[in-house]
């Protein structure tokens, strides 16, 4: 890996969130950059598309939230357990 995964993503947005609890799950360290609303010069400038989430991973640069979390599975299949007990004991996904 060429540095943590950097996510840019917009607070208020179910799809953002799902990559935010996709990387927090798999206990990936990562850097959020919350953009603002003027976030659609960025995202078509890295992505040639107008929306986020974008994880840049690996010199890759991944939109949407479901091709994100298939690059994630890819790079780390498997939870580990310790992240898997902590989970289960607070019922929530925990912060990394």
């Amino acid at each position: 890996m060429t540095g943590p995964p950097v996510l840019w993503h917009f607070p208020i947005s179910h799809y953002n969130e799902k990559a935010r609890w996709a990387l927090d799950w798999k206990g990936i360290p990562h850097v959020r950059r919350a953009l603002a609303m003027s976030y659609v010069p960025r995202a078509l400038w890295a992505t040639g598309q107008a929306k986020l989430p974008v994880l840049f991973l690996d010199g890759q640069t991944i939109a949407d939230s479901t091709r994100i979390i298939e690059a994630l599975e890819r790079l780390q299949p498997v939870v580990t357990e310790g992240r898997r007990a902590d989970r289960t004991r607070s019922g929530r996904i925990p912060l990394p």
